[in-house]
């Protein structure tokens, strides 16, 4: 069997955990409806135990999240390995190298990666299960609920960290985010933040900082950008309407003003779903399409997505759907208009689910995905 027209294909997602079971369920179901077996599990194997498990399921073709060929110095020239960076994890773009395919999670990582040594490069947006996430109506319970992560705020000894002579982290991080907010950030990626925040300690210190140190490049490069995007949009959101419900792990606590919103953390796609259906709006900072914005579309849910220099730009939201008929768009400016709008509005509100919903299941279900990473593969031949 040609290794292009594979039959069989191995799926490795980072972690063993519910939000990476449920994705491996639906990128499953995909292949499958393209008549393509799938062996795997959710998480990356050593090296060793990686190849024993290959030649186990007669496989050829391996597609793993966060980890590129480069990693596998022994996996075998004819295996075709795709790579989908989803999470840098501070990680230099440049260390993603050697797969036969590389995807992006974000638009803007692959326009600033060096294009050195891939077959392929592509943006992969996340797809959605309509099995897993099920179109239907039913009663509001809240007017707002954003279901998602929040870094917890810094602790004492992650303030005082020494970035540079004379500066700790406590000091500069006020500064980054001054110094954020006054850019437009227009395909900003990972790195641009990095980036940023060197030509911020040039400015204040007058030498250049490598920011080599992990640790520091995850906190500059993902999660103060997380932190500073996600309790902006639900201060935000909370200055629109108090009816807002938090899920999520249970960080959202060590925030004093939005813990008394925080209701749990949610573990099956049957609990999302009735959070989504029974939001009048469900909300997201505007980083560009993900998981969990494309399932909450398939099941009706109507995102309120917070706008984006990006929005209209190859791989933006508002390339695959339309604003104000299949998502709500909204910012500082607007945001209490559009809360104020579906509050007032059920029947708005039910048909911009219905036309979320049916655009997902026209176009951007997993076995979409699938069929696009099959036809990917045939390219390369």
């Amino acid at each position: 069997m040609s290794p292009l027209r594979p039959r069989r294909l191995a799926l490795f997602l980072p972690a063993d955990t519910p939000f990476y079971r449920q994705l491996f369920t639906a990128m499953r179901q995909g292949f499958v409806k393209q008549r393509v077996e799938v062996f795997g599990a959710c998480r990356l194997l050593e090296q060793a135990e990686l190849l024993e498990s290959l030649a186990a399921w007669r496989v050829n073709v391996v597609l793993e999240m966060n980890r590129t060929r480069n990693a596998l110095p022994e996996l075998p020239a004819a295996m075709r390995h795709i790579s989908w960076i989803v999470d840098t994890n501070g990680r230099h773009g440049a260390s993603f190298a050697g797969s036969d395919i590389l995807y992006f999670f974000g638009a803007p990582w692959l326009n600033h990666h060096p294009h050195n040594d891939h077959q392929f490069m592509d943006w992969l947006p996340p797809g959605a299960s309509p099995e897993l996430y099920p179109y239907a109506e039913r009663p509001y319970k809240s007017v707002l609920s954003f279901v998602g992560h929040i870094p917890r705020p810094w602790s004492s000894a992650e303030r005082e960290r020494v970035v540079a002579s004379g500066l700790t982290f406590g000091a500069l991080y006020p500064r980054l985010l001054e110094h954020w907010t006054g850019m437009t950030r227009k395909n900003f990626a990972n790195d641009q933040y990095l980036q940023s925040a060197q030509s911020l300690i040039r400015e204040l210190l007058g030498e250049d900082l490598g920011l080599e140190d992990p640790v520091l490049r995850y906190d500059i490069g993902c999660r103060s950008v997380r932190m500073m995007n996600r309790s902006e949009l639900v201060s935000l959101a909370l200055g629109a309407s108090r009816s807002l419900r938090l899920y999520g792990p249970d960080n959202w606590l060590h925030w004093p003003e939005f813990a008394p919103y925080y209701i749990g953390f949610l573990t099956t796609p049957a609990q999302m779903t009735a959070v989504y259906q029974g939001s009048r709006c469900n909300l997201h900072e505007g980083v560009g399409p993900h998981f969990r914005s494309f399932d909450c579309m398939a099941a009706g849910g109507v995102l309120l997505y917070r706008r984006s220099p990006d929005d209209h730009e190859y791989g933006g939201l508002a390339t695959l759907f339309e604003p104000g008929v299949q998502y709500l768009d909204c910012d500082s400016g607007d945001i209490r208009e559009q809360v104020a709008a579906c509050a007032a509005d059920t029947r708005r509100c039910r048909a911009i689910g219905r036309a979320a919903a049916g655009e997902i299941r026209a176009r951007h279900t997993w076995t979409h995905r699938a069929s696009k990473i099959l036809a990917d593969l045939r390219e390369i031949d």
